[in-house]
Protein backbone atom coordinates (compact mmCIF):
# COMPACT_ATOMS: atom_id res chain seq x y z
CA UNK A 1 0.00 0.00 0.00
CA UNK A 2 2.88 2.18 0.80
CA UNK A 3 4.63 2.20 -1.74
CA UNK A 4 1.51 2.42 -4.11
CA UNK A 5 0.36 5.58 -2.73
CA UNK A 6 4.10 7.09 -2.84
CA UNK A 7 4.70 5.75 -6.12
CA UNK A 8 1.22 7.61 -7.56
CA UNK A 9 2.56 10.92 -5.98
CA UNK A 10 5.60 10.83 -7.98
CA UNK A 11 3.56 10.10 -11.18
CA UNK A 12 1.42 13.53 -10.40
CA UNK A 13 4.54 15.25 -10.17
CA UNK A 14 5.93 14.32 -12.75
CA UNK A 15 2.91 15.11 -15.17
CA UNK A 16 3.15 18.09 -13.44
CA UNK A 17 6.33 18.93 -14.53
CA UNK A 18 5.79 18.07 -18.23
CA UNK A 19 2.35 20.34 -18.19
CA UNK A 20 4.56 23.18 -16.47
CA UNK A 21 7.02 22.16 -18.94
CA UNK A 22 5.09 22.82 -22.39
CA UNK A 23 3.14 26.14 -20.59
CA UNK A 24 6.05 28.53 -19.46
CA UNK A 25 3.88 31.49 -19.64
CA UNK A 26 1.86 30.13 -16.89
CA UNK A 27 4.86 29.04 -14.34
CA UNK A 28 5.90 33.26 -13.87
CA UNK A 29 2.82 33.06 -11.20
CA UNK A 30 -0.68 34.35 -10.92
CA UNK A 31 -0.49 37.42 -12.90
CA UNK A 32 0.11 35.45 -15.47
CA UNK A 33 -1.58 32.85 -15.19
CA UNK A 34 -4.82 34.84 -14.57
CA UNK A 35 -3.69 36.69 -18.00
CA UNK A 36 -3.84 33.21 -19.16
CA UNK A 37 -7.14 32.30 -18.33
CA UNK A 38 -8.75 35.32 -19.61
CA UNK A 39 -8.81 34.10 -22.88
CA UNK A 40 -10.39 30.91 -24.99
CA UNK A 41 -7.13 29.87 -25.60
CA UNK A 42 -8.51 26.26 -24.82
CA UNK A 43 -9.05 27.04 -28.61
CA UNK A 44 -5.54 27.43 -29.63
CA UNK A 45 -4.44 23.83 -30.24
CA UNK A 46 -8.10 22.78 -31.99
CA UNK A 47 -7.01 22.09 -35.85
CA UNK A 48 -7.12 19.03 -38.20
CA UNK A 49 -3.68 18.77 -37.64
CA UNK A 50 -3.48 18.29 -34.25
CA UNK A 51 -6.35 15.79 -34.81
CA UNK A 52 -4.35 13.68 -37.09
CA UNK A 53 -1.52 13.54 -35.04
CA UNK A 54 -3.45 12.25 -32.27
CA UNK A 55 -3.44 7.87 -32.44
CA UNK A 56 -6.47 6.51 -33.81
CA UNK A 57 -6.39 3.52 -31.03
CA UNK A 58 -5.03 3.92 -27.58
CA UNK A 59 -2.82 0.89 -26.75
CA UNK A 60 -4.97 -1.30 -24.52
CA UNK A 61 -2.39 -4.20 -23.67
CA UNK A 62 -1.81 -2.85 -20.57
CA UNK A 63 -0.50 -4.98 -17.35
CA UNK A 64 -3.04 -6.03 -14.83
CA UNK A 65 -1.23 -6.51 -11.63
CA UNK A 66 -3.79 -6.99 -9.27
CA UNK A 67 -4.44 -9.36 -6.54
CA UNK A 68 -8.32 -8.85 -6.44
CA UNK A 69 -10.87 -6.56 -6.32
CA UNK A 70 -10.23 -4.88 -3.39
CA UNK A 71 -6.87 -5.07 -4.45
CA UNK A 72 -8.22 -2.32 -7.37
CA UNK A 73 -10.71 -0.59 -5.04
CA UNK A 74 -7.40 0.41 -2.75
CA UNK A 75 -5.68 1.32 -5.49
CA UNK A 76 -8.31 3.74 -6.15
CA UNK A 77 -8.91 4.84 -3.12
CA UNK A 78 -5.02 5.83 -2.92
CA UNK A 79 -5.71 8.26 -5.27
CA UNK A 80 -8.84 9.65 -4.17
CA UNK A 81 -7.49 10.58 -1.00
CA UNK A 82 -4.55 12.46 -2.24
CA UNK A 83 -7.02 14.16 -4.32
CA UNK A 84 -9.30 14.81 -1.70
CA UNK A 85 -6.37 16.66 0.36
CA UNK A 86 -5.20 18.61 -2.15
CA UNK A 87 -8.70 20.37 -2.49
CA UNK A 88 -9.51 20.25 0.64
CA UNK A 89 -6.67 22.25 2.28
CA UNK A 90 -5.62 23.73 -0.71
CA UNK A 91 -8.04 25.84 -2.15
CA UNK A 92 -9.24 28.35 0.25
CA UNK A 93 -5.26 29.66 0.23
CA UNK A 94 -6.09 31.40 -3.07
CA UNK A 95 -7.91 34.04 -4.74
CA UNK A 96 -8.37 31.94 -8.47
CA UNK A 97 -10.37 34.67 -10.65
CA UNK A 98 -12.53 33.50 -13.05
CA UNK A 99 -12.49 30.96 -16.18
CA UNK A 100 -13.03 31.98 -19.42
CA UNK A 101 -16.70 31.68 -18.91
CA UNK A 102 -16.79 34.11 -16.06
CA UNK A 103 -17.89 31.94 -13.77
CA UNK A 104 -15.78 31.72 -10.03
CA UNK A 105 -12.87 29.10 -10.66
CA UNK A 106 -12.73 28.83 -6.42
CA UNK A 107 -16.12 27.77 -6.53
CA UNK A 108 -15.75 25.11 -9.11
CA UNK A 109 -12.61 23.72 -7.32
CA UNK A 110 -14.92 23.69 -4.37
CA UNK A 111 -17.28 21.76 -5.86
CA UNK A 112 -14.58 19.03 -7.33
CA UNK A 113 -13.08 18.91 -4.17
CA UNK A 114 -16.66 17.43 -2.66
CA UNK A 115 -16.94 15.16 -5.17
CA UNK A 116 -13.50 13.86 -4.30
CA UNK A 117 -14.41 13.31 -0.54
CA UNK A 118 -17.45 11.47 -1.44
CA UNK A 119 -15.25 8.93 -3.86
CA UNK A 120 -13.34 8.61 -0.64
CA UNK A 121 -16.36 7.98 1.45
CA UNK A 122 -17.93 4.89 -1.07
CA UNK A 123 -14.78 3.88 -1.64
CA UNK A 124 -13.71 2.99 2.31
CA UNK A 125 -17.47 1.73 2.53
CA UNK A 126 -17.61 -0.20 -0.24
CA UNK A 127 -13.82 -1.80 0.65
CA UNK A 128 -15.42 -2.31 4.08
CA UNK A 129 -18.34 -3.80 3.25
CA UNK A 130 -16.78 -6.59 1.39
CA UNK A 131 -14.69 -7.45 4.11
CA UNK A 132 -11.30 -5.63 3.32
CA UNK A 133 -9.28 -2.68 4.57
CA UNK A 134 -9.72 0.69 3.36
CA UNK A 135 -6.19 2.36 2.89
CA UNK A 136 -5.64 5.31 5.09
CA UNK A 137 -4.89 8.81 4.12
CA UNK A 138 -1.70 9.82 4.98
CA UNK A 139 0.52 12.74 5.62
CA UNK A 140 1.13 15.11 2.19
CA UNK A 141 3.53 18.07 1.49
CA UNK A 142 1.78 20.07 -0.50
CA UNK A 143 4.41 23.41 -0.40
CA UNK A 144 5.42 23.08 -3.62
CA UNK A 145 1.94 22.54 -5.22
CA UNK A 146 0.45 25.46 -2.66
CA UNK A 147 2.98 28.33 -3.94
CA UNK A 148 0.96 30.18 -6.36
CA UNK A 149 -2.29 29.59 -8.13
CA UNK A 150 -0.60 28.63 -11.08
CA UNK A 151 1.48 26.04 -9.46
CA UNK A 152 -2.01 24.74 -7.56
CA UNK A 153 -4.04 24.40 -11.22
CA UNK A 154 -1.17 22.74 -12.74
CA UNK A 155 -1.01 20.28 -9.77
CA UNK A 156 -4.74 19.91 -9.88
CA UNK A 157 -4.81 19.11 -13.56
CA UNK A 158 -2.35 16.49 -13.52
CA UNK A 159 -3.96 14.96 -10.41
CA UNK A 160 -6.93 14.76 -12.34
CA UNK A 161 -5.27 13.46 -16.07
CA UNK A 162 -3.56 10.94 -14.25
CA UNK A 163 -6.34 9.69 -12.22
CA UNK A 164 -8.63 9.28 -15.16
CA UNK A 165 -5.46 7.32 -16.75
CA UNK A 166 -5.11 5.15 -13.68
CA UNK A 167 -8.97 4.07 -13.04
CA UNK A 168 -8.61 2.74 -17.21
CA UNK A 169 -5.73 0.69 -16.77
CA UNK A 170 -7.04 -0.77 -13.67
CA UNK A 171 -10.35 -1.61 -15.19
CA UNK A 172 -10.44 -4.46 -16.81
CA UNK A 173 -9.24 -6.11 -13.57
CA UNK A 174 -12.56 -5.66 -12.08
CA UNK A 175 -14.15 -8.73 -12.09
CA UNK A 176 -17.66 -8.03 -10.46
CA UNK A 177 -19.78 -6.34 -13.12
CA UNK A 178 -21.33 -3.84 -10.24
CA UNK A 179 -17.92 -2.71 -9.21
CA UNK A 180 -16.64 -2.26 -12.61
CA UNK A 181 -20.16 -0.40 -13.29
CA UNK A 182 -19.33 1.95 -10.12
CA UNK A 183 -15.75 2.41 -11.28
CA UNK A 184 -17.38 3.76 -14.39
CA UNK A 185 -19.22 6.57 -12.84
CA UNK A 186 -16.23 7.52 -10.63
CA UNK A 187 -13.59 7.96 -13.45
CA UNK A 188 -16.74 9.67 -15.86
CA UNK A 189 -16.60 12.36 -13.28
CA UNK A 190 -12.85 12.37 -12.78
CA UNK A 191 -12.50 13.05 -16.68
CA UNK A 192 -15.00 16.05 -16.71
CA UNK A 193 -12.56 17.56 -14.01
CA UNK A 194 -10.01 16.63 -15.66
CA UNK A 195 -11.60 18.98 -18.97
CA UNK A 196 -12.04 21.83 -16.69
CA UNK A 197 -8.65 22.22 -15.39
CA UNK A 198 -7.02 21.17 -18.76
CA UNK A 199 -9.31 24.71 -20.22
CA UNK A 200 -8.19 26.92 -16.86
CA UNK A 201 -4.63 25.40 -17.63
CA UNK A 202 -4.93 26.93 -21.53
CA UNK A 203 -4.83 23.68 -23.25
CA UNK A 204 -8.09 21.67 -25.02
CA UNK A 205 -10.58 20.10 -22.76
CA UNK A 206 -10.11 16.86 -24.72
CA UNK A 207 -6.78 16.40 -26.44
CA UNK A 208 -6.88 13.43 -27.49
CA UNK A 209 -10.22 11.24 -29.15
CA UNK A 210 -8.80 7.68 -26.83
CA UNK A 211 -8.00 8.15 -23.31
CA UNK A 212 -4.57 6.20 -23.28
CA UNK A 213 -4.33 3.52 -19.91
CA UNK A 214 -1.75 3.32 -17.28
CA UNK A 215 -0.63 0.13 -15.59
CA UNK A 216 -0.07 0.56 -12.29
CA UNK A 217 3.75 0.20 -12.56
CA UNK A 218 3.22 3.66 -14.82
CA UNK A 219 1.15 5.30 -12.51
CA UNK A 220 3.62 4.26 -9.48
CA UNK A 221 6.75 4.56 -10.27
CA UNK A 222 9.12 6.88 -8.51
CA UNK A 223 9.64 8.19 -4.75
CA UNK A 224 6.42 10.58 -3.66
CA UNK A 225 7.80 14.58 -3.85
CA UNK A 226 4.27 15.43 -2.07
CA UNK A 227 4.94 12.56 1.18
CA UNK A 228 5.40 14.36 4.35
CA UNK A 229 8.61 13.71 6.28
CA UNK A 230 7.47 11.09 8.29
CA UNK A 231 4.61 9.57 6.54
CA UNK A 232 6.79 6.73 5.39
CA UNK A 233 7.76 5.20 8.61
CA UNK A 234 3.95 6.01 10.00
CA UNK A 235 2.57 3.79 6.74
CA UNK A 236 5.57 1.52 7.34
CA UNK A 237 4.46 0.82 11.28
CA UNK A 238 0.62 0.58 9.47
CA UNK A 239 1.76 -1.11 7.19
CA UNK A 240 3.95 -3.37 9.84
CA UNK A 241 0.59 -3.43 11.92
CA UNK A 242 -1.21 -5.06 9.40
CA UNK A 243 0.90 -7.89 8.91
CA UNK A 244 1.03 -8.50 12.59
CA UNK A 245 -2.69 -8.44 12.57
CA UNK A 246 -3.16 -10.95 9.30
CA UNK A 247 -0.08 -13.06 11.74
CA UNK A 248 -2.26 -12.94 14.77
CA UNK A 249 -5.30 -14.19 13.13
CA UNK A 250 -3.56 -17.06 11.22
CA UNK A 251 -2.11 -18.33 14.77
CA UNK A 252 -5.47 -17.66 16.02
CA UNK A 253 -7.18 -19.67 13.17
CA UNK A 254 -4.25 -22.52 13.55
CA UNK A 255 -4.53 -22.30 17.21
CA UNK A 256 -8.64 -22.84 16.92
CA UNK A 257 -8.10 -25.58 14.61
CA UNK A 258 -6.02 -27.53 17.45
CA UNK A 259 -8.09 -26.73 19.70
CA UNK A 260 -10.78 -28.47 17.42
CA UNK A 261 -8.79 -31.12 16.76
CA UNK A 262 -7.92 -32.01 20.48
CA UNK A 263 -11.71 -32.01 20.91
CA UNK A 264 -12.05 -34.44 18.35
CA UNK A 265 -9.69 -36.69 19.82
CA UNK A 266 -11.11 -36.23 23.21
CA UNK A 267 -14.45 -36.89 22.11
CA UNK A 268 -12.82 -40.13 20.10
CA UNK A 269 -11.24 -41.23 23.08
CA UNK A 270 -14.61 -40.80 25.34
CA UNK A 271 -16.10 -42.63 22.75
CA UNK A 272 -13.72 -45.69 23.24
CA UNK A 273 -13.85 -45.96 26.59
CA UNK A 274 -17.83 -45.85 25.98
CA UNK A 275 -17.67 -48.38 23.76
CA UNK A 276 -15.40 -50.76 25.73
CA UNK A 277 -17.84 -50.00 29.36
CA UNK A 278 -20.27 -51.28 27.40
CA UNK A 279 -18.64 -54.53 25.66
CA UNK A 280 -17.70 -55.46 29.71
CA UNK A 281 -21.61 -54.77 30.73
CA UNK A 282 -22.74 -57.25 27.80
CA UNK A 283 -20.53 -59.78 28.55
CA UNK A 284 -21.51 -59.59 32.64
CA UNK A 285 -24.44 -59.90 32.04
CA UNK A 286 -24.07 -62.93 29.55
CA UNK A 287 -22.18 -64.83 32.29
CA UNK A 288 -25.07 -63.82 34.60
CA UNK A 289 -27.69 -65.21 32.01
CA UNK A 290 -25.72 -68.13 32.19
CA UNK A 291 -24.94 -68.52 35.86
CA UNK A 292 -28.98 -68.31 36.69
CA UNK A 293 -29.67 -71.22 33.60
CA UNK A 294 -26.80 -73.61 35.24
CA UNK A 295 -28.43 -72.75 38.83
CA UNK A 296 -31.68 -74.34 38.04
CA UNK A 297 -29.78 -77.26 36.36
CA UNK A 298 -27.47 -77.94 39.22
CA UNK A 299 -30.53 -77.71 41.90
CA UNK A 300 -32.27 -80.48 39.81
CA UNK A 301 -29.01 -82.51 39.74
CA UNK A 302 -28.71 -82.23 43.56
CA UNK A 303 -32.16 -83.08 44.13
CA UNK A 304 -31.85 -85.99 42.50
CA UNK A 305 -30.24 -88.11 45.29
CA UNK A 306 -32.28 -87.10 47.94
CA UNK A 307 -35.69 -88.27 45.24
CA UNK A 308 -33.91 -91.67 45.03
CA UNK A 309 -33.64 -92.42 48.58
CA UNK A 310 -37.28 -91.37 49.15
CA UNK A 311 -38.30 -93.53 46.37
CA UNK A 312 -36.04 -96.55 48.00
CA UNK A 313 -37.59 -95.72 51.49
CA UNK A 314 -41.39 -96.21 50.00
CA UNK A 315 -40.72 -99.35 48.27
CA UNK A 316 -39.11 -100.83 51.59
CA UNK A 317 -41.99 -99.45 53.53
CA UNK A 318 -44.18 -101.07 50.88
CA UNK A 319 -42.65 -104.69 51.35
CA UNK A 320 -42.59 -104.24 55.27
CA UNK A 321 -46.22 -103.62 55.36
CA UNK A 322 -47.37 -106.57 52.64
CA UNK A 323 -44.78 -108.40 54.87
CA UNK A 324 -47.39 -108.04 57.83
CA UNK A 325 -50.63 -107.80 56.19
CA UNK A 326 -49.63 -111.65 55.13
CA UNK A 327 -48.59 -112.58 58.31
CA UNK A 328 -51.73 -111.12 60.06
CA UNK A 329 -53.86 -112.79 57.06
CA UNK A 330 -51.91 -116.53 58.07
CA UNK A 331 -52.70 -116.56 61.82
CA UNK A 332 -56.41 -115.42 61.39
CA UNK A 333 -56.47 -118.29 58.97
CA UNK A 334 -54.92 -120.54 61.13
CA UNK A 335 -57.30 -119.66 63.94
CA UNK A 336 -59.97 -120.55 61.53
CA UNK A 337 -58.72 -124.09 60.70
CA UNK A 338 -60.95 -126.77 63.23
CA UNK A 339 -59.01 -128.01 65.82
CA UNK A 340 -57.42 -131.74 65.45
Amino acid sequence: MRQRHDDLLAAVDAERGRLASRRGALVGGAALAMAALARPAFAQEATPEADQAQPSAPDLAVERDFADDLDVLNYALTLEHLENAFYRDGVGLFDFGVDPFGNAISDYLLTIGQHEATHVATLTEVITGLGGTPVAEQAYDFSAAYADPAAFLQTAQALENVGVAAYDGAGAAISDPDLLTAAGTIVAVEALHASYLNVLNVELPAPRPFETPLSRDEVLEAAAPFLAAGAAGAAGDAAATDATAATAEADAATTVEADATVETDAAAADATVAADEAGVAVEETAEGDGAATDEPAETAADAAPGDAAATEAADAAEGISATVEAAVNDAAETDASPTP
